[in-house]
């Protein structure tokens, strides 16, 4: 090996040679020098000699450091260049002694003996390997230094419990005079290579036999499963296995009800194979059934299990039975036969194995390819029969298939859509661009149903529900779309019909309440997150509207109801809404309405265009006013609830103040509606909290007068606001339905108070009570059955107890109120009508309802000395009540005056202050005792 700018052998040599060169070329010159310029001074010559001596030690000595160190240099790199390449490689370089003792070492080998370099300097291969690994390096090392020549050869090192193999070449190192000083090595890492070589060899090896085991395998199978014939494909795959095993006999045996039947065979006659047949566990077939590995037997005359049947009757030698199995499940056995002894080894039988799996793929697709037939078979006729579209489209969106129902629904036959795109047949022009964009996010995966117009063959617009799936490829790609589709049309015309009926009034075509509570709920949510102003709300009631009703009939009224709602719509405008409320009453629901004034104006104009010119319905002039009321949504708390029903509270006030302004929800109307609130709340737990208490009022014969009966009135006598006035409650209990428990709870009372004072008295027969029914409770259809079983747990009389109604309710001439009525008649119980005259009175009502007695209102009685009108009102009414033979009753009398002049009219019976007022049950037991 040459090295560029590497000492030399004679570099010695050569720095002699420059040496001499140098010293005799100064003696020589510099003699001469001093000759020639101290020619005659022996002296300065002497002293110049001297000094040329030490000049010329100086500059030798520089001039040899000089050399000393480029060759010092040149060695150094050299050095460094050797060390490079030996620590450089992957492969292991070492130095050896004669002794085995390690010299040098590079990275390589230290890693290789788990060592750092300097740890392993000295010591041989005995301190870094196990002892036998060790000896066998070294008596190698040692032949080869006693042969005195270089070899290569293969190693084997185990370090760290891992062994690896080298290639290893090992050179004799010789000192100058050619003696031996040991070896030097160089070994490569061929562990992998080897492992590569020996596998290779395993995988030729091994494919040799796979290619024999397919050779075999294929000579079975091959064009045999591809038959979906079942019966055609087991006798096939019997015979190729008999050719290729050599089998003398073959059975197939296919599981069925927990038993093998044979279904097919080699070999065998047929008289024998019904023998084969056997249950699980039961016989060879049943054992490799029940197994989960092939059943070999190589010598039947060895095991006797199978002896008696196998090798006396079919002088059988050697069985191999294998198992179907298709995800453990149990298909059926293969059962192979040798008349001779046949050693089958372990390959042959995974070879079966094999072919057994193959089998039961091919008669699972045989099955399975029947069962697919049937369904395909089964789903083309649902989605012929089925009641919605079926379309089908390729990747381009054309049309590939199309049930009757979708030629039903746009009537185009089958044969007319395939190939074509639904923009050419039911996509209509206007809705094309859409479409597409519609297609676009199916095929995205974004939109999946869709609701939009179509266009039939006949040029008809339809509206169809769209759902669609998008088929795609096992990568993903978009290959079609099925979609179902169903005309629609009906149904979301019947939705709209149904949303118009839940939210607008049938008979105005305005929204009604839900819809205007809804409005309302949006405009408060708004102006809470400060994206609306305030609003307010206009409420209007139709004055006289039920005399009108009741006078001029239900069309009428309908008809004035119609034309106010007309003249209210004249000066509405968006974003403002009109609703119908209730029979007779609007609402005005305006936004961004903030100024009250500019409301009120608006109310104002409202009322007058009411009032403006009277209504011609029917042939009649019909004049008639509103009571309106008005509220700033800035004065309830975001319900809309209560926004509404301040706004009525506002219109009943100037309803009773019969302003003809509006009037607006104020402070006082808060309290009034909190307290109204509360009211209606604890209504409909008062029955249970025990806060009601019944006072009963004298009603006195004037003949003797003595006391007749009673008059239950109900007090409330509330734990918060003290005692409230049923003129205040009953109006709220009417509404929110508390009425019913509470007339019944009423009823009870009297009937149980009265029972106890007829006994107590022994007045069964005279001792009477009057207890009011509410219009609302009159409408209960369980009304009958609870006043039976009130007058049967009581053991009351019916003939003692009078039911007070008022008169309004008969001018509804409702079926049921008659045939009420008339049960409560039959029953014997009186019936009278409460505040006679001040109603809408009819004398229609008289005849046609069984009512036994009147009752003259107290502010007739009241004014009956001082104003004359009084006094013929109450004189027509009696005489009335005389001339159909029925009993009148006068209330609210106070002064002797009163009662003398009503005697004088012939009126028999009376109650008021003048008797006594309402009492307590322990202060009218004491007047029952004083007035019987």
């Amino acid at each position: 090996m040459t090295l560029r700018n590497s000492p030399k052998a004679n570099q010695p040599i050569y720095i002699v040679f420059i040496y001499c060169l140098f010293g005799s070329l100064w003696i020589l010159f510099s003699d001469r020098v001093l000759d020639s310029l101290f020619f005659n001074n022996s002296q300065l010559i002497t002293q110049f000699q001297t000094l040329k001596g030490w000049l010329f030690v100086f500059l030798t000595s520089g001039l040899l450091y000089e050399l000393i160190r480029r060759s010092q240099q040149s060695l150094q790199d050299s050095y460094s260049l050797l060390h490079a390449i030996v620590e450089g490689t992957t492969d292991a370089i070492f130095v050896k002694d004669c002794q085995g003792r390690y010299l040098m070492v590079n990275s390589t080998s230290a890693q290789i003996l788990g060592h750092a370099p300097h740890a392993i300097l000295g010591y041989d291969d005995r301190e870094f390997l196990p002892p036998e690994n060790a000896r066998d390096i070294l008596d190698i090392d040692q032949e080869i230094i006693k042969k005195g020549t270089s070899e290569s050869l293969e190693e084997k090192v185990v370090t760290g419990g891992e062994t690896r193999f080298y290639w290893s070449r090992k050179y004799i190192w010789r000192g100058r005079k050619g003696e031996i000083q040991g070896l030097i090595g160089i070994a490569r890492d061929i562990t992998e290579h080897k492992q590569l070589v020996q596998r290779k060899e395993q995988l030729v090896e091994e494919l040799q036999q796979q290619t024999n085991d397919l050779r075999a395998l294929s000579a079975i199978t091959e064009n045999g499963v591809s038959t979906l014939d079942l019966n055609d494909l087991l006798q096939t795959l019997l015979l190729r296995i008999v050719s290729v095993t050599a089998a003398d006999a073959a059975v197939l045996l296919l599981y069925q009800n927990n038993s093998l039947q044979p279904r097919s065979s080699v070999g065998v006659p047929e008289s024998e194979l019904l023998a084969y047949a056997c249950k699980m566990g039961q016989g060879f077939s049943g054992l490799v059934a029940s197994s989960s590995e092939p059943i070999y037997v190589e010598d039947l005359d060895k095991d006797p299990r199978f002896s008696s049947f196998y090798a006396s009757k079919r002088k059988v030698r050697t069985l191999l039975g294998v198992a179907f199995r298709r995800n453990g499940r149990l298909v059926g056995v293969l059962q192979l036969e040798w008349q001779q002894v046949r050693i089958c080894n372990q390959r042959e039988i995974h070879l079966l194995e094999v072919v057994a799996e193959r089998c039961v793929m091919a008669i699972l697709n045989a099955q399975l390819y029947e069962q697919t037939k049937h369904l395909q078979e089964q789903l083309q006729l649902q989605i012929e029969r089925m009641p919605i579209g079926f379309i089908l489209h390729n990747n381009h969106f054309e049309i590939t298939d199309w049930n009757p129902a979708a030629e039903g629904i746009f009537g185009y036959s089958k044969s007319e859509v395939l190939g074509c795109h639904p923009n050419e047949l039911i996509i209509p022009p206007s809705f094309q661009l859409k479409f597409q964009q519609i297609l676009r996010r199916i095929v995205e995966g974004d939109l999946m149903a869709s609701l939009h117009e179509n266009l039939t063959k006949d040029g008809r617009f339809i509206l169809c529900e769209w759902h669609n799936t998008p088929l795609r490829a096992e990568d993903g790609t978009f290959i079609g779309l099925l979609s179902m589709v169903q005309d629609v049309t009906e149904r979301e015309r019947s939705r709209e019909q149904l949303w118009r009926a839940a939210y607008y009034d049938n008979l105005t075509n305005l929204p009604n309440h839900k819809l205007l509570l809804e409005r309302i709920h949006y405009l408060l949510e708004a102006k809470k997150l400060g994206n609306k102003s305030e609003s307010s709300l206009i409420y209007v009631d139709i004055n006289r509207f039920k005399i009108i009703k009741y006078t001029l009939g239900h069309q009428t009224a309908e008809r004035l109801l119609i034309e106010v709602a007309h003249r209210l719509e004249s000066c509405v405008e968006p974003p403002a809404i009109l609703a119908r409320v209730d029979a007779d009453e609007f609402a005005i629901l305006l936004e961004d309405v903030s100024d009250l004034n500019q409301a009120k104006r608006f109310a104002e104009r409202i009322r007058r265009q009411i009032m403006r010119t009277p209504f011609y319905l029917n042939g009649a002039e019909i004049f008639t006013s509103v009571s309106v009321g008005l509220v700033m949504s800035s004065r309830i708390n975001n319900e809309p609830e209560e926004m509404l029903r301040a706004a009525d509270a506002a219109m009943h006030r100037a309803k009773i103040n019969r302003s003809n302004e509006c009037d607006v929800f104020d402070a006082q109307m808060q309290a009034e509606a909190t307290r109204r609130l509360k009211v209606d709340t604890d209504l409909l737990h008062i029955v249970n909290r025990q806060e009601l208490q019944v006072y009963y009022q004298p009603i006195v014969s004037f003949t003797d007068n003595k006391l007749i009966g009673f008059e239950a009135l109900i007090r409330w006598q509330h734990p918060e606001l003290g005692m409230i006035s049923p003129a205040e409650f009953i109006p709220i209990a009417e509404e929110n339905g508390a009425i019913h428990g509470i007339g019944l709870w009423i009823l009870r009372q009297a009937c149980s108070q009265v029972k106890q004072w007829q006994k107590k008295f022994d007045n069964n027969e005279t001792l009477m009570i009057s207890v009011n029914l509410s219009p609302i409770q009159l409408k209960h259809p369980q009304l009958l059955d609870k006043i039976e079983q009130i007058l049967e747990e009581t053991h009351f009389p019916p003939h003692c107890l009078k039911l007070e109604i008022t008169e309004n309710i008969l001018l509804e001439q409702e079926p049921a109120i008659a045939h009420l009525l008339n049960h409560l008649k039959a029953m014997k119980i009186k019936l009278c009508i409460d505040d006679f005259g001040i109603g809408y009175s009819s004398l229609s009502y008289l005849h046609t309802y069984p009512i036994d007695l009147l009752k003259i209102d107290r502010s007739f009685v009241t004014n009956l000395i001082t104003q004359p009108k009084s006094q013929e009102i109450v004189r027509s009414v009696i005489v009335l009540a005389q001339t159909l033979k029925m009993n009148i009753i006068a209330e609210g009398i106070e002064t002797v005056e009163q009662l003398e002049y009503l005697k004088k009219l012939g009126c028999k019976h009376g109650q008021g202050y003048l008797f006594a007022k309402p009492l307590d049950s322990q202060a009218a037991e004491e007047f029952i005792t004083n007035n019987i």
